[in-house]
């Protein structure tokens, strides 16, 4: 990542100096925030991202004034004095940017260097009066100040101030009723308007009564705001208070920022309240568990703690905001609860977790129709371990961890309900114009998931299989064929609503799902989401695909899912009839891969679905059995070195390796490679269909002395494999350690040590999407370029190295060249094709290939990593 940012920069020779050093700052940014939490959530004992409570307090102080009933002095006995007037002003800014909701202002550089001090509760004072530079600080006239406050005393005011329980049109109501009984008039006079500061709306409580309701403020909010203040000891958290405002977008970016969730959980441990905190151990866990799942970390050291969280799945970001909404609404009830409790005999109803069975001094309430009571880390624990398994789309995603019942959404009737009420209209007249156009079409995901709730052993029978199939198929062939078809049938974009909240799969998916696409585009992103995300397949294959479509290595998302281990969509593509039996490029089944790698899980259901025990070699016969291998310490392996290690040269350490393979093996890569499908003819010009004409054209701008025919821009054909059962990687595994050791990076292979939980380490051989090129023509070139890296999908290591194995000799021609710069035709080393022979370079070393005299040349390509960052 480090290497990746300082490639970003302006030194590249990039045009756009702006915005390379912008996405520049904000990878780095990114990289900072992860890696915070990513050591906070392995650390010991400690909480993912928090702040210690010493090092963000909170400061009350009485106040006299009617209009603003702040809060007490006796409720709170902390104070804010650590903090400096620089960081309360930060403070400030970000409050003022959620009330004028600013999503610009919470970019990831943003809150990588301020998270620190947002990642708790807010910091207010309420002054016996407003210091005399407040008076600028007007919330009437909807011109927050911009400039920052000149003491602490201004800061603490004006974040009180937007942190007040006032109800502003009960003030108004109750001044004009005083007015009136005291008989003057209430029209204000010309000279009492010119005195002092007008009077200010205080916040969140204007906001959310323009949003949520005036019941809401008055019934929910005002009480909650009060009982954290009385029995808590604290304020909101920036996070509770864009949520209550109803700025979701804001709570989304605080969580990509590292911000914990969780933090607000805690009581005073006061023994005259008798309040006691949660047990250390299980909110730290409950946080790192939260963190875990957000930012879909891997490695860590208490993994069996951990247990039970998908770190695969990515749980969409407007889902984030309705749990954390979720959690606060459960917050308000079981703060509402105490207090009623408190007013009838405090200890005649203790506080016990109905989970855990730990008492503490507050609660949440999941509300009705239950009304159980739990402490917020059983629920958090509860939520990470329960969504990312939630497979019906159109369920709510929170519920009672005991009785399973629903969340039921916000206890407020607002404009929030209406536009999820008028998004939940839009998404079932969609299903509507969709239905009215395809037959069969009771048979939806939807309808599968009830059926195998009610039969949860049973197994459709072939024909409904298949008839759920054509009906998914049918939806998928009403899509245009290609992006440039869909460009002409494109509709107007949209307003992306950056303050939605999604309650359930179905509706945070909807967007992605339903979004314009082309059939080619939703079979690419169908391929991602079976590894990234089951639910996003799963409402793919509602929305209508292909479930038996193959990409260019010839596998299938059955194939794909399989082989990644993930039971959950296997089963759903076997419901809507995918067929196990289609084989890879190579030979490879799903039923090999599975065995492959031991899974269990998924071998049994495909031995259920196929009805009896399947032999995977049956459907295979032209699958030869791979040969014996070289050992790693064999001394055939001959390593020369076209430059120097320490050379100033972007292709320092390229070697090639001669007998890196026995006559046997070649002759099995050369029969695996006739049995895959040629994707590109090699009769086909550089380009695509260029006319003669163009050919010309190109062949005249070259250098005349190369004497570079018109055959030159004859492509090679392509066929590509994927050696997911690694018999490719093991036959080459002895060339690249003969490699590395020429190299002098042999022993830091040895000592890289990765964690024991996950043992996750990188590809000691050739990643195992490779292709074979075949120059079947002369005059054949590879035009001067470098290489891309490319990303191990179980590791995540990036790729450092090309890697060729030439599989016939070229007696004329064909010479892979490296060249000293791009644009120049200086040439560092030349490597001649000869049959077993593999040449190894940095991927950053500009090459390119001679034309192809005596023709055929075949050569296997691949991605290695040959030395460690």
């Amino acid at each position: 990542v480090v290497k990746a940012i300082r490639t970003m920069g302006i030194e590249n020779g990039s045009t756009n100096q702006w915005k390379t050093a912008r996405e520049r700052n904000r990878l780095k940014a990114r990289y900072e925030i992860h890696s915070r939490v990513n050591a906070s959530v392995n650390s010991v004992g400690g909480r993912s991202g928090c702040v210690s409570k010493t090092n963000i307090t909170t400061t009350i102080i009485t106040s006299c004034g009617a209009s603003h009933n702040l809060c007490d002095a006796t409720e709170c006995n902390t104070d804010a004095t650590n903090l400096a007037l620089e960081e309360l002003n930060i403070i400030v800014r970000y409050v003022h940017s959620v009330i004028s909701n600013d999503l610009s202002s919470f970019s990831a550089v943003a809150l990588a260097r301020h998270g620190h001090l947002l990642n708790g509760p807010l910091p207010t004072a309420a002054l016996a009066a407003p210091p005399d530079t407040c008076a600028k600080f007007d919330l009437s006239k909807d011109n927050i100040s911009k400039s920052d406050a000149i003491s602490k005393e201004e800061a603490l005011y004006e974040i009180s101030t937007m942190l007040s329980t006032d109800v502003t049109w009960m003030l108004a109501k109750a001044k004009q009723s005083t007015t009136t009984a005291s008989g003057a008039s209430t029209r204000p006079s010309s000279q009492s308007t010119k005195r002092g500061p007008s009077i200010m709306h205080p916040q969140p409580t204007t906001l959310a009564a323009s949003k949520f309701g005036p019941d809401y403020v008055i019934m929910r909010l005002v009480p909650y705001m009060r009982h954290l203040r009385l029995r808590c000891r604290r304020e909101l958290t920036l996070m509770e208070y864009a949520s209550l405002l109803g700025r979701h977008g804001i709570v989304a970016l605080l969580l990509q920022g590292g911000l914990d969730p969780t933090i607000g959980n805690e009581c005073s441990s006061d023994n005259n309240l008798e309040g006691r905190i949660f047990s250390g151990a299980q909110a730290d866990l409950a946080s790192r568990r939260v963190m875990t799942l957000f930012h879909s970390l891997r490695g860590n050291e208490e993994e069996s703690k951990l247990g039970g969280i998908d770190t695969s799945c990515l749980v969409p970001l407007p889902m984030w905001s309705y749990l954390v909404r979720s959690v606060i609404e459960m917050r308000m009830n079981g703060a509402l609860d105490d207090d009623e409790v408190e007013s009838v005999n405090l200890h005649q109803y203790p506080n016990n977790c109905s989970l855990c069975d730990c008492e503490a001094h507050s609660l949440i309430k999941f509300g009705p129709p239950c009304n159980h009571t739990y402490c917020e880390p059983c629920m958090w624990n509860h939520l990470v371990s329960h969504v990312p398994r939630c497979t019906d789309l159109g369920r709510n995603v929170v519920n009672c961890p005991i009785c399973y019942e629903e969340f039921e959404r916000f206890q407020c009737q607002n404009r929030q309900n209406e536009n999820t009420s008028k998004r939940s209209t839009r998404m079932l007249e969609e299903k509507k114009d969709s239905a009215e156009t395809l037959p069969m079409n009771d048979m939806s995901i939807q309808d599968i998931h009830h059926r195998g709730n009610q039969q949860e052993n049973s197994i459709p029978s072939i024909e409904l299989r298949q008839r759920r199939r054509l009906v998914s198929l049918a939806k998928f062939m009403n899509l245009p064929a290609t992006s440039a078809e869909l460009k002409s049938k494109k509709k107007n974009k949209r307003r992306k609503d950056h303050n939605a909240l999604a309650g359930t799969w179905e509706e945070a998916l909807h967007p992605v799902i339903h979004m314009q696409q082309s059939r080619e585009v939703r079979s690419e992103r169908f391929f991602r989401s079976v590894l990234a995300s089951p639910h996003l397949a799963i409402g793919y294959m509602d929305a209508g695909i292909d479930v038996n479509i193959q990409n260019i290595y010839g596998q299938t998302p059955l194939y794909v899912a399989c082989w990644k281990g993930s039971a959950m969509v296997v089963k759903w593509l076997l419901n809507l009839g995918a067929d196990y039996r289609i084989a890879a490029n190579g030979g490879g089944t799903c039923f090999s891969v599975a065995k492959k790698y031991q899974r269990a899980d998924v071998l049994d259901l495909l031995e259920n679905y196929a009805g009896e025990t399947y032999n995977y070699y049956s459907t295979t016969p032209s699958r030869i059995k791979m040969p014996l291998l070289f050992g790693s310490d064999s001394d055939n392996y001959k390593v020369s070195l076209l430059i120097d290690p320490s050379a100033d040269h972007p292709g320092a350490g390229a070697c090639i390796v001669d007998n890196a393979l026995s006559e046997i093996q070649l002759k099995w890569l050369e029969a695996l490679w006739q049995s895959l499908p040629v994707l590109d003819e090699c009769d086909k010009v550089i380009g695509g269909d260029a006319s003669k004409k163009k050919a010309e054209q190109i062949i005249s701008g070259l250098n005349k002395s190369s004497c570079v025919s018109e055959k030159s821009f004859f492509r090679p054909s392509r066929s590509y494999v994927c050696d997911a059962e690694e018999e490719v990687q093991t036959m080459l595994a002895g060339c690249v350690s003969a490699a590395r050791r020429a190299l002098g990076t042999a022993e830091k292979w040895k000592k890289v040590s990765m964690p024991k939980a996950t043992n996750i380490s990188p590809p000691a051989s050739v990643f195992q999407h490779i292709r074979f090129l075949n120059y079947a023509k002369p005059g054949g070139i590879l035009p001067p370029h470098v290489d891309l890296c490319r990303v191990d999908d179980a590791s995540g290591f990036r790729s450092t190295h090309t890697f060729i194995l030439y599989l016939s000799d070229c007696g004329c021609g064909g010479d892979t060249v490296l060249l000293e710069k791009l644009g120049q035709p200086n040439v560092t080393a030349i490597s001649q094709p000869r049959k077993g022979r593999a040449l190894i370079f940095p991927h950053l070393c500009p090459h390119s290939g001679l034309e192809v005299i005596s023709a055929p040349k075949l050569l296997l390509r691949g991605e290695i990593i040959l030395d460690l960052p």
